[in-house]
């Protein structure tokens, strides 16, 4: 489990193969298992918590197949290259609605 995050990979290559997923509440972890609606997330450093939640899962196949079901589905709806293709063309296309401003006062490449 990492102790610093980002957004974890790992985490949405589990989620997309349909995986539940037991992750520490590092980064954007937590946004993206939902608060525990698609996942559980423990606190960094705490082993027994950790193992815990994993043998909790092992025990509960109906929680396990639910939580791994419903962070493929999270994972299909929120976090794939369509999705983010989708995101960085809006934010492209919101810049160039926005009105051009020109610098003052800034030198232009020749000096």
């Amino acid at each position: 489990p990492s102790r610093l995050e980002g957004l974890p990979m790992s985490l949405l290559e589990a989620m997309h193969a349909r995986v539940a997923v037991v992750a520490t509440d590092v980064g954007s972890v937590r946004e993206v298992l939902d608060s525990d609606a698609v996942g559980v997330v423990v606190a960094p450093g705490d082993a027994p918590a950790l193992a815990e939640a994993i043998g909790a899962l092992i025990d509960d196949g109906q929680r396990r197949h639910g939580l791994a079901a419903a962070g493929q589905a999270r994972a299909l709806e929120q976090y794939t290259s369509a999705v983010n293709v989708a995101a960085y063309a809006a934010v492209y296309d919101r810049v160039m609605a926005e009105p051009t401003h020109r610098l003052r006062g800034r030198p232009n490449a020749r000096g």
